[in-house]
């Protein structure tokens, strides 16, 4: 009654969750690279792949209400044939752990992400502050420091 259907779709959402992985792994080493072409490009695998799973899992579902009744793939256990239970308990089991992995690797991308990010912010900070003129100088137009005045004054220049 659909569970091999359930077990094939179960496989198939280890493998693009092990996929999903891989691309982590390798967007991880992209972003120590600082490769901005392949970084764009390896983010567009993964929101596909991504999307994929999603779409997967919506089927899983679908199939899980319309022949089994359930909203849940625990709410079929004692509904199944004696062993049938432990097969799609394994497949869980592998399930949870590529997540988990997924989840792991994803928290170790985005905090190198932001990490490249506060240091570029610091630099363009430090560049900043270091040509920026100090807080009660001007340049004059012969390129000196010049103190500013605090009244009225005439600007001098050519279009």
């Amino acid at each position: 009654m659909g569970i091999e259907r359930i077990k094939k779709g179960l496989c198939r959402q280890i493998k693009a969750l092990s996929l999903l992985h891989q691309l982590q792994v390798e967007e991880y080493e992209i972003l120590r690279s600082s490769n901005k072409t392949q970084l764009s490009n390896n983010q567009f695998s993964i929101q596909a792949l991504l999307k994929q799973i999603l779409k997967e899992r919506e089927h899983l579902k679908r199939l899980l209400r319309e022949g089994w009744g359930v909203d849940r793939l625990s709410e079929i256990q004692g509904k199944l044939p004696e062993g049938e239970w432990e097969g799609l308990e394994k497949l869980l089991s592998t399930l949870r752990e590529m997540e988990e992995r997924c989840s792991i690797q994803s928290t170790r991308n985005a905090d190198l992400a932001i990490a490249h990010l506060e240091q570029t912010r610091e630099l363009v900070q430090f560049l900043y502050d270091k040509i920026k003129p100090k807080e009660k100088f001007t340049y004059s137009r012969y390129g000196k420091f010049e103190e500013k005045s605090s009244g009225p004054y005439i600007i001098n220049g050519r279009l």
